[in-house]
């Protein structure tokens, strides 16, 4: 036991009170239960806890007489005289305890704790490490994340496919589609959901600078990768993966840089890339345009390997391109109309809110 002197409201005096010693709170793992986080809080009962927490609970709601908020403001106070936090103000102050609390009671906290405690049962509640690639913004899972999760897709990007062949019906039963930038999956598979029954045929080919596995699920034997550097890539080479060398009736392009946070640098490899699936489905590109010039001199140079001017898109085909919005954009949209009857852009749902990628879908090849 610990002798302090007891302290007045202006001076100490003579007397002395005794206190349990302070232990220092038990260490928090990811499999936080509700007996492991009392223990890491079972510092100290008899601490004062301010009632600014909970707050605005008394407020009257709309449509209601407004006396069970009252009466829930008058027991929050009652607790925080009391140093005890109400379960109904844990769930309103703490988000990521939310899940793991559950229904529990009434539970002691003390004001010195209060932050180490719920900082490590925040930790705990994020996804282990390599989750946050495909999860919301600051590693949180979100909607679709847990859908991909749920449907068995292998990435959140399939929903943005999804949602363009939901509004576009661009792939046929039977079609020829090439992925560019394919890895993970996710649109092999959306892809494939799309050929219809194995007797009608079709093919899929993915093509990345990484090895990609094509994902067991939602995929089967008319689906295929290839590793390959698609800036390198010869048309020649692209259209003898298409059945019978005929080319493909869609081309996907889902490739983005590696981003660096240089808005000017991201934006220009963006550009490049999507030049270059834009030379592969069209052959050889001539403009009329003064914009549409411009567009091509800043970057076709750097994405032509190869001087064969025939495209791998069959006519009719259609042309999906993914871009970091900047002001070469509309330059594309012009290029593009020229080529293809329909031209229009798409920020699909699934997109996060802090991504700059929009989509550029191109129908009908002239």
């Amino acid at each position: 036991m610990i002798s302090v002197p007891y302290v007045g409201n202006s001076e100490a005096t003579g007397r002395t009170e005794e206190y349990p010693p302070v232990r220092p709170p038990a260490p928090v793992t990811r499999t936080v239960g509700r007996a492991a986080l009392e223990s890491a809080m079972e510092i100290e009962t008899k601490t004062k806890a301010t009632s600014s927490r909970v707050r605005g609970f008394g407020k009257r709601r709309e449509g209601r007489g407004g006396s069970r908020g009252r009466g829930r403001a008058r027991a929050c106070q009652e607790c925080a005289r009391r140093g005890r936090w109400p379960r109904h103000a844990l769930l309103a102050s703490f988000g990521p305890a939310n899940r793991l609390l559950g229904r529990a009671k009434t539970l002691a906290i003390p004001s010195a704790s209060v932050a180490f405690a719920f900082a490590t049962v925040a930790a705990a509640a994020r996804p282990p490490d390599g989750e946050e690639a495909m999860s919301g913004a600051g590693g949180t899972a979100d909607f679709f994340y847990r859908e991909a999760q749920r449907l068995g897709y292998v990435a959140r990007s399939a929903f943005k496919l999804i949602q363009i062949q939901k509004q576009h019906k661009l792939i046929a039963p039977g079609a020829a589609v090439l992925d560019l930038g394919c890895a993970p999956g996710a649109w092999l598979q959306v892809a494939c959901q799309n050929l219809g029954p194995l007797e009608k045929g079709g093919v899929i080919v993915g093509v990345d600078v990484k090895k990609v596995k094509v994902p067991s699920a939602h995929c089967d034997s008319r689906v295929r990768t290839v590793c390959a550097d698609v800036m390198a890539l010869m048309k020649q080479q692209a259209r003898a993966m298409s059945p019978q060398e005929r080319g493909f009736s869609v081309i996907l392009s889902d490739m983005c840089p590696v981003v660096s946070g240089i808005t000017t640098k991201d934006a220009a490899i963006s550009c490049e890339l999507g030049m270059r699936a834009l030379s592969l489905a069209v052959g050889k590109m001539k403009a009329k345009d003064s914009d549409c010039i411009a567009i091509l001199e800043k970057f076709q140079s750097s994405t032509e390997p190869d001087p064969d001017e025939d495209g791998i898109l069959r006519r009719g085909g259609s042309l999906v391109i993914k871009f970091l919005e900047n002001e070469d954009i509309p330059g594309f949209g012009k290029f593009c109309k020229e080529k293809f009857k329909k031209v229009s852009l798409l920020r699909p749902k699934a997109t996060r809110s802090s991504s700059r990628e929009i989509y550029m879908i191109c129908e009908g090849l002239r």
